[in-house]
């Protein structure tokens, strides 16, 4: 907030430090540390492996970051096969998973066989060859010294061995698993909280991919619904109330309703992204 507040007045220094960092191929020290929590996943609590890092960056070297990512995306992303999807810009995996989804019907409705293979890569993240990474940088035509980069890559394979942190552990987590938990572990009773940690924790679940798989069966809306409906009464603390009154009362619409909304969403961002 104070430094969104004092924008015109930081505007010029701010400018001449990060110019200065990109001609000098330099980063404050400051900029560079990080604080970092471990969020606990699932199992063993006293294995590493089951925490996930997250780092809290210096609010400046993100400003940084975020111009430089802005001014780099358009054009790596003309060197990008259009077939990859994921963090980038209106290629979500969403909308492969609708481009995967759309092969196989196509298959099926012209009586063909389809094949689906899946890889997935096992420490993909502390396993990428670095120096082939700068390399295909090079090649896009980033052309300047990669030393910082390379010195931020190295610390993070450092630390990533050191603790011994694997990826691509498998999630469990349910809807209901998390519902539970929210009123086992939490005490208060704001709504306002109470529904924020529901839209964040179990509608978000819930949601996820839902233009592509959302159900037409009345059984399975029923059952996504009935989620709702408890997660409603334990915000309201009030067991008596009905479904309908209990949406009205926190301003939420019914599940199936919110899927049918986030799919025409979907569809109109993919019409203007066209």
């Amino acid at each position: 907030h104070f430094i969104s507040n004092a924008a015109v007045a930081l505007t010029p220094p701010l400018t001449y430090l990060f110019n200065l960092s990109l001609s000098t191929d330099s980063l404050p020290l400051d900029w560079r540390t990080h604080l970092i929590k471990p969020i606990f996943k699932s199992g063993d609590k006293c294995n590493v492996a089951n925490y996930h890092p997250i780092s809290f960056l210096p609010t400046i070297s993100k400003v940084l970051e975020r111009i430089i990512h802005n001014k780099i995306t358009g054009h790596i992303c003309e060197n990008i096969s259009p077939l990859q999807f994921g963090f980038l810009p209106s290629r979500s995996p969403i909308k492969q998973l609708l481009s995967l989804t759309s092969v196989i019907q196509n298959a099926f409705e012209a009586n063909d066989s389809i094949d689906c293979v899946y890889l997935d890569f096992k420490k993909a993240f502390d396993s990428v060859p670095h120096h082939k990474l700068l390399y295909k940088l090079w090649k896009f035509g980033f052309t300047v010294n990669c030393s910082l980069l390379q010195e931020k890559l190295d610390a993070a394979l450092k630390w990533s061995n050191e603790w011994d942190l694997k990826f691509n552990l498998s999630k469990t987590s349910l809807a209901y698993k998390i519902l539970g938990l929210l009123k086992r572990s939490f005490s208060c009773n704001d709504i306002t909280v109470r529904k924020r940690l529901y839209v964040t924790l179990v509608r978000s679940l819930l949601s996820y991919g839902s233009q592509v798989w959302r159900p037409s069966l009345i059984r399975d809306i029923v059952n996504l619904e009935r989620i709702q409906r408890r997660a409603s009464k334990f915000i309201l603390s009030d067991y008596k109330c009905t479904y309908k009154d209990c949406l009205i009362r926190l301003n939420l619409l019914p599940l199936a309703i919110y899927l049918e909304y986030l799919h025409v969403s979907f569809m109109f961002c993919c019409y203007k992204d066209s």
